[in-house]
């Protein structure tokens, strides 16, 4: 056999072998589970609860009208400051006035017809001592009396639904706050109704703000009133606004229902403690709730953290 050939079967041996070694290693690296090492460090554990939301104001009024009426003027713009009794709108008041003057002439007349009835009946009565006037006729007009009586009364009661109407076409704003929103403008019609608002303005309280959070309702059994949290704002990416959750919805909102996107969540809302004025109604923020803590305690990061099926270490002598 030339030395060449030796060469050759020596190198394919060795190939042989090291493709041998080599897959074994890798049938036995297969069973290793890697896993993150960290030192067991002492402190305090935070359990958390996150959601997402809306940032809106703690107190906020919707201004419409309850009668109708065109809008003569309107005292205020978007973003003016406003105070509690201050006059935001006037409605056209000429309908109101004139229905008023009605209302006030048949009171007199009500008025006048009961005076009428009221000596008709002392007359009647002294007719009726004297035996001149029979029972039947003096009941007569103790029932005109009554009736005219019964027309004083609802005249009055119309004065002062029409004066209450009246009243209405000048709205004055019930807080202490800002316009956030200008719905219509001078000429326009205020539809006013006591089962459907025509907003014609928003007024808000910026002073204290809240944010709106939706929470899985598997986390929310977790969450307590007064529970402290963080707020991020999107808007506001290096700023970290702290508050306590102050109300905890009793009702879910579903989405999806019925489809395999469906999502059930809790509204929660937290009052946010800092200062305010950077943010505005309708901001997206994100929220951690800190439901529970535990002080003092061995911690290790949960990416460090293996399960593992336990193995039986049990063994077999023979006897």
């Amino acid at each position: 056999m030339s030395q060449k050939t030796k060469i050759i079967i020596f190198i394919g041996a060795v190939l042989v072998i090291a493709l041998f070694v080599f897959i074994n290693l890798k049938k036995a690296r297969g069973d290793i589970i890697e896993v993150q090492t960290d030192k067991v460090r002492r402190g305090n554990v935070t359990q958390i609860v996150s959601g997402t939301g809306k940032i809106q104001p703690e107190k906020e009024v919707k201004i419409s009208a309850f009668v109708s009426a065109e809008i003569k003027k309107i005292h205020v713009k978007e973003g003016d400051q406003v105070k509690k009794g201050q006059l935001l709108v006037e409605l056209d008041r000429k309908r109101y006035e004139a229905a008023l003057d009605r209302a006030k002439s048949d009171l007199k007349a009500a008025m006048a017809n009961l005076k009428k009835a009221k000596s008709e009946l002392e007359r009647s009565r002294e007719l009726y001592a004297q035996n001149l006037l029979s029972k039947a006729e003096l009941e007569g007009i103790e029932a005109n009396y009554e009736l005219a009586e019964s027309q004083v009364d609802q005249a009055k009661a119309n004065v002062k639904q029409v004066e209450d109407d009246l009243s209405k076409t000048r709205l004055i704003s019930p807080i202490d706050g800002t316009v956030t929103k200008l719905n219509k403008e001078e000429g326009e019609i205020a539809l006013g109704s006591q089962f459907q608002a025509d907003v014609i303005m928003t007024v808000a309280d910026l002073t204290k703000m809240e944010m709106v959070a939706e929470i899985d309702e598997n986390d929310v059994v977790l969450v307590s009133l007064g529970d402290s949290a963080e707020i991020e704002v999107d808007a506001l990416p290096d700023e970290v606004f702290h508050g306590v959750v102050s109300e905890i919805a009793h009702t879910a909102t579903t989405r999806g229902r019925g489809t395999q996107e469906e999502v059930t969540n809790f509204e929660v809302k937290i009052a946010i403690l800092d200062n305010v004025e950077k943010l505005r109604p309708g901001m997206s923020a994100t929220v951690e709730i800190k439901t529970e803590t535990h002080e003092n305690v061995l911690y290790v990061p949960i990416q460090a953290i293996t399960m593992r099926e336990a193995k039986d270490t049990t063994s077999t002598v023979g006897r």
